[in-house]
């Protein structure tokens, strides 16, 4: 008997060390796993093989394993991990016990990978209908219906669902700021970023968004590029440690560096580099393409864009950029057919009517293009209201009406929708003095700039209209510093160092 117990305390003390020693470890990979950083993740792989060495079924061990992997293999390519991701759920699965995380975000991930959304999207579904929610899962549900259905009712209210619970995760910061980004919308893709980082002070691809969003808003650019070229420093200085892709967003970043810094063939030897290490991300040349479009170079712009939209032809933003450029090279057949294919993609994009209205525009057609800017109403928010307004303003003074294009402007200045940013204040105001200045009032356009600086200060357009206006050498530097590489930058320096 005695020795019987003896044999069971042995057993229960072991037990109990194991399962200390196990929690341990579960701890140092939920920890890895939450900087959301390669070389963690792979820290996180290499602890949760201990754990299955004092435990090979521990539920929790295989299903942090599932994701790690899953991670490893759709954000960093590690195609090794695709295996290892499969076999690890495949037992977590077998292995009983409540569904975790974990193990739900690895199902939607390698959906992801197997582009099987539907059947990933199910997986989340299940655990959303049984009001279970957590960041890991909502990230991967987000990331699914975007490449499925990305002007979806359903794809808009799980954003709104996961920016709720943002705060606090790294990677749906990260992966919210690059979302973000892609749209333009800089000061909540600069927000998200910034959220990660105080999380994670090296995160390489929260750095090298927040330098992107610097390059590309191009507020106070002269000055902040410092900042900039720090951050990249601070990337690349891991850049051992960094996976391929990401190792090529570093590089691209930098080549926009280079581009506004008019370093050119630095800029193409860095965008080479890029594409080298992850030839299929169609985010360079979309970048390179609009940034090329801002500096007028059209035809490297249309090539650039070309070349995203058929890397990602399911993508609605890149054929919206690449009309832009079709566009501006006077093809607007071109341009028909790629917002046909836009509108295809996202039937309720504002947008796509916006560059419509530009399109028939450009090929002098101003009242078709006055009335496809008049279908864009306050029901598809602030935003696109204020841009048709200022669209349609614009439309008028073309085409030889700048007393319509006044009267029109400010009626809308007159009940401006709550929501309307001070960015778009500006420009209205600007477009304002633009009206005026046609309708040769000079003393009423100079008023709208003013008023259209006082708004948003950053606007570079309205400095160039007082610049141009002779309101003064201030005026003309600002603009160059706002806008250095922008349209007018030389005749603006011309101008100041005239006075």
């Amino acid at each position: 008997v005695l020795a019987v117990a003896g044999a069971w305390m042995g057993y229960q003390y072991v037990k109990s060390q194991n399962e200390t020693k196990l929690a341990a470890i579960v701890r140092d990979v939920r920890a890895a796993i939450d900087q959301d950083s390669f070389v963690q993740y792979k820290t996180a792989a290499q602890r949760g093989e201990e754990a299955l060495k004092v435990d090979d079924g521990a539920a929790i061990a295989l299903s942090t394993l599932a994701y790690t992997h899953s991670v490893l293999a759709v954000d960093h390519q590690q195609e090794d991990s695709v295996a290892k991701a499969r076999e690890y759920l495949e037992r977590a699965d077998k292995s009983g016990g409540d569904e975790s995380a974990y193990r739900i975000a690895s199902h939607a991930l390698l959906a992801y990978y197997d582009k099987q959304y539907d059947v990933g999207v199910g997986a989340v579904k299940k655990m959303q209908d049984k009001n279970i929610t957590d960041p890991k899962i909502e990230v991967e549900a987000f990331r699914l219906l975007l490449a499925s259905r990305p002007g979806d009712k359903e794809t808009q209210i799980e954003e709104r669902r996961i920016a709720g619970i943002a705060a606090g995760s790294v990677r749906v910061q990260n992966f919210l700021g690059w979302y973000y980004y892609m749209r333009d919308n800089w000061e909540r893709s600069d927000a998200l970023f910034a959220g990660a980082l105080q999380s994670n002070r090296a995160h390489p691809q929260a750095l090298i968004g927040k330098s992107l969003v610097d390059l590309d808003r191009g507020i106070g650019l002269k000055e902040r590029q410092v900042e900039v070229e720090g951050n990249l420093k601070r990337v690349f200085a891991q850049e051992d440690e960094l996976s391929r892709p990401t190792q090529a967003l570093a590089y691209f970043a930098r080549s926009q560096l280079y581009q506004f810094q008019q370093k050119v063939a630095e800029a193409d030897a860095d965008f080479k580099k890029a594409q080298s290490l992850d030839p299929q991300n169609p985010i360079f040349d979309y970048r390179r393409g609009v940034t090329l479009l801002g500096l007028q170079r059209n035809a490297d712009a249309l090539s650039a864009l070309k070349a995203a939209a058929s890397k990602a032809p399911n993508d609605p933003r890149y054929f919206k950029r690449l009309a832009e450029a079709q566009s501006a090279m006077g093809d607007s057949a071109a341009a028909k057919a790629s917002l046909d294919r836009a509108a295809q993609l996202a039937p309720n994009d504002f947008e796509v009517k916006l560059l419509e209205g530009a399109r028939l525009a450009k090929a002098k057609q101003y009242d078709q293009a006055i009335m496809q800017y008049d279908t864009i109403g306050k029901d598809l928010g602030a935003e696109a209201f204020a841009r048709a307004q200022i669209a349609k303003a614009q439309a008028y003074i073309d085409s030889g009406r700048a007393g319509k294009a006044a009267s029109s402007i400010e009626v809308f200045l007159g009940a401006v929708p709550s929501g309307t940013s001070k960015p778009l204040l500006a420009q209205t105001w600007c477009e304002l003095g633009l009206a005026h200045e046609a309708n040769k009032n000079h003393e009423a356009a100079m008023t709208a700039y003013q008023t259209g600086t006082d708004e948003f200060q950053y606007e570079p357009s309205c400095h160039w209209y007082l610049c141009r206006a002779g309101a003064g050498k201030s005026e003309c530097d600002l603009y160059a510093t706002l806008a250095p590489n922008g349209e007018h930058a030389a005749e603006a320096r011309r101008k100041s160092a005239a006075e």
